[in-house]
């Protein structure tokens, strides 16, 4: 501390300065909001003034249960804190050479344990979701469909231009730019999809250079905000009185529960989920549908 003083919350600018050339403008906001919750914390224990150096392995543990006990912090959360957490010690250790050891390590199993998964959305419900859509906000439910029908996740729908909808090859591509693994890809659109997009919406009389979602409920110029569907479905929901558990992305598990029990196999499920592997195929279908067995269901001998 004889030496200049220089506290985290300078380095910790540096270090959203870098982060916000790298990483995606909802990414940076994580980082921002939660960074600040521990750099707040930090200055209420003593640390404001005091160099980077003096935050030891144990201050970091005792932030890490003071938000999972005192804001009973899911514990999903708390593993987001602790990677971002790493993120900028790793930071402040190899890119400004000020601390010698990463504090974030050994991290107890820490905060609430929570099922907040989108639940797939039975017939009954479903149907009443999507007959209020109708009358109320054809919009919102277009971007159902593309869930159901297309696997694409309602931020990818977000972004999609006109020019990525190709109704002579009934595809849609997701480009790299918007998609959640990174990768430019193309999937079928169903005839039920089609017929919408082609002949009711009429997606060819738009530039392709506009959002297939924008103002008005129509395409246009101006990309919606982030948060600007899911609003409206949780309003919707609401209203209906259905349960929360369903969530603007339980269309696209529906649609994958009604793929399985169609029987499609897992080879042509993945490439419509657009996964990475088979193993992350199997482990999604076991997660948010379980074994399906006719066998079982059906034919399991009487006790």
């Amino acid at each position: 501390q004889r030496e200049s003083v220089v506290n985290i919350r300078i380095y910790l600018s540096d270090f959203l300065l870098m982060k916000k050339a790298e990483v995606s403008h909802s990414t940076y906001q994580t980082y921002c909001s939660k960074l600040r919750i521990f750099c707040e914390w930090m200055e209420l224990q003593g640390f404001a003034d005091k160099h980077v150096r003096c935050i030891c392995q144990d201050h970091v543990h005792k932030f890490f249960y003071h938000i999972a006990g005192e804001n009973h912090t899911s514990r999903r959360t708390v593993l987001k804190y602790k990677q971002l957490l790493h993120t900028f010690f790793d930071f402040l250790m190899k890119t400004k050479e000020v601390i010698a050891v990463n504090p974030v390590s050994n991290i107890p199993q820490l905060g609430e344990k929570r099922d907040e998964a989108a639940r797939p959305i039975p017939d009954k419900d479903r149907k009443k979701l999507i007959a209020y859509m109708e009358e109320h906000d054809p919009q919102l439910l277009l971007v159902c469909q593309l869930e159901y029908y297309c696997a694409i996740r309602p931020n990818e729908c977000r972004q999609l231009l006109i020019r990525d909808i190709n109704l002579e090859t009934a595809t849609i591509t997701v480009r790299q730019d918007i998609s959640k693994n990174g990768l430019t890809e193309t999937v079928n659109i169903p005839r039920q999809l089609y017929e919408y997009l082609g002949n009711i919406l009429q997606i060819g009389r738009y530039p392709e250079d506009w959002y297939l979602f924008s103002r008005d409920d129509m395409p246009g110029k101006n990309k919606l905000g982030k948060n600007t569907f899911r609003y409206r479905f949780n309003r919707i929901r609401d209203i209906l009185g259905l349960s929360e558990r369903y969530k603007l992305y339980s269309f696209k598990h529906t649609g994958g529960v009604k793929l399985v029990n169609a029987g499609v196999n897992t080879w042509e499920l993945q490439r419509h989920f657009r996964h990475k592997s088979i193993d992350t195929t199997e482990k999604y279908v076991k997660r948010n549908f379980g074994v399906q067995s006719k066998l079982i269901r059906d034919d399991f001998p009487d006790m």
